[in-house]
């Protein structure tokens, strides 16, 4: 799969989940959730539009992740070529995975045109998506954003929407 489609996908993911009208009511609920994680030190919880997709395009089956914060400040986008449970790193030009922050219209990515990290599949099923992540993220050029941003214990489970 190309580098550039799969982040394409991510960011498609977090403007979905940013535009999205639908809210899920996370765990033991009728709904998705959760995913949570820790940026820059601080706890965040992607409770608002948790959601998981499955798309296969040209061979590749790709799951995208993403769900925003109560106040839809923050968005964290993740996306991968899934052939199982593992480890995916993000990162380096053969990595099968990248990741997405926004904030506003500022955005961090991880992917090959920088920053670093991991999706960890613990399971995957026909309808269901858990495991952990962490990145760090450099600044989208021409977004505004500056610095890296670190994302750590990040944590998924998810039913997928399509």
């Amino acid at each position: 799969m190309r580098p550039y489609a799969r982040l394409l996908l991510a960011t498609s993911m977090a403007g979905a989940i940013a535009c999205s009208s639908s809210k899920s009511t996370g765990p033991g609920g009728s709904g998705n959730g959760p995913i949570s994680a820790t940026i820059n030190g601080a706890a965040w919880s992607g409770s608002i539009d948790a959601i998981a997709t499955r798309t296969v395009s040209s061979g590749d089956t790709i799951i995208s992740i993403g769900g925003s914060n109560s106040g839809e400040t923050a968005i964290i986008g993740l996306a991968f070529n899934n052939v199982g449970p593992g480890v995916y790193g993000i990162g380096a030009i053969n990595e099968p995975a990248n990741a997405i922050l926004s904030e506003g219209s500022a955005a961090w990515a991880a992917n090959i045109t920088g920053g670093s990290g991991s999706i960890t599949v613990d399971t995957v099923t026909a309808s269901r998506v858990t495991g952990t992540f962490q990145f760090s993220a450099v600044p989208v050029a021409n977004s505004g954003a500056t610095g890296t941003m670190t994302v750590s214990n990040g944590k998924f489970a998810l039913s997928f929407s399509n």
